[in-house]
């Protein structure tokens, strides 16, 4: 008789679920040095960013420092080399240059703005500077490099607000080089080019386009002869009001006051003596 042994059926293990707690728990466990360090480098990059603006703020504080106390060219020049590329080196070359203007040196103030559009690509002046160049070199008759400056703003910056300033310009320099007819067909697209940024323009855009019409000649000539200077006028003697003498208690009458015009006296004329004969002398008899 053979017995059938008891079958014994070993239970399943439920699967283990784990909450967000313990998950939270357990990869803190596994990755505790991994945030640890990068904790410490957030740290160190944030106090690296503090540092470095800390010290950029310094610098600016003694670059405009410096830049106030300048005076002269030598005294830009000492802003510009030694804080390059900051606002207050940009300062220090707009300044310069107006400062080589005034002195007649034409030329070394034109450098001058070319540099600052060079080295400050992002300041915040850079629009009126450029117009500032073009309008130099229109007035020293550097017609060509004038346009070249207008043109490469206009492409750099079409949105900027001073771009319909160097539109007009581009067609001064058409109009002063006898293409009337270009030139007034550039200046009448500007409206339609640019709408709502001609309100600083309206009048010089009105102007030229009534001497354009007017046919008024561009050119300088020779003004009138100086008038000849007037002769001084004969000495007219003061006039004196004298009011009506009153009593006491009493006012004024309507009658007008009494104006008299003092006499001058002129001397008179000092009294020459009367020519003497010269009496004749007698001689004695011996």
């Amino acid at each position: 008789m053979s017995v059938t042994p008891p079958n014994y059926a070993v239970p399943s293990q439920a699967p283990i679920v784990l909450t967000a707690e313990s998950r939270i728990e357990r990869f803190l466990e596994e990755n505790f040095k991994k945030i640890v360090l990068a904790l410490l480098l957030v740290v160190v990059l944030l106090a690296g960013v503090f540092t470095s603006r800390h010290f950029t703020a310094q610098r600016n504080l003694a670059a405009a420092e410096k830049f106030t106390s300048a005076m002269g060219v030598e005294d830009c020049d000492v802003v510009i080399q030694k804080y390059p590329g900051s606002t207050a080196a940009g300062n220090a070359l707009l300044q310069k240059a107006d400062l080589l203007w005034q002195q007649g040196k034409k030329t070394s103030s034109i450098e001058a703005l070319q540099e600052f559009l060079k080295s400050l690509p992002s300041h915040n002046l850079r629009a009126s500077v450029a117009i500032a160049l073009g309008t130099k070199q229109a007035s020293l008759g550097d017609k060509d490099a004038a346009r070249a400056t207008f043109e490469t703003f206009l492409k750099s910056s079409p949105q900027s607000e001073l771009a319909p300033a160097a539109d007009i310009q581009l067609a001064d320099l058409l109009w002063q080089e006898g293409k009337d007819v270009e030139a007034k067909k550039h200046y009448d697209s500007l409206l339609q080019k640019y709408p709502g940024k001609m309100t600083m323009f309206n009048q010089a855009l009105e102007e030229r386009q009534q001497l354009m019409t007017s046919g008024l000649p561009q050119t300088e000539v020779a003004g009138p002869p100086p008038a000849p200077k007037p002769e001084p006028p004969a000495f007219q003697p003061p006039q004196i009001t004298v009011p009506p003498l009153l009593p006491p208690g009493t006012t004024a009458p309507s009658t007008p006051s009494t104006t008299l015009t003092p006499r001058v006296q002129t001397p008179n004329p000092t009294p020459t003596p009367a020519a003497t004969k010269p009496t004749p002398k007698v001689k004695s008899k011996p």
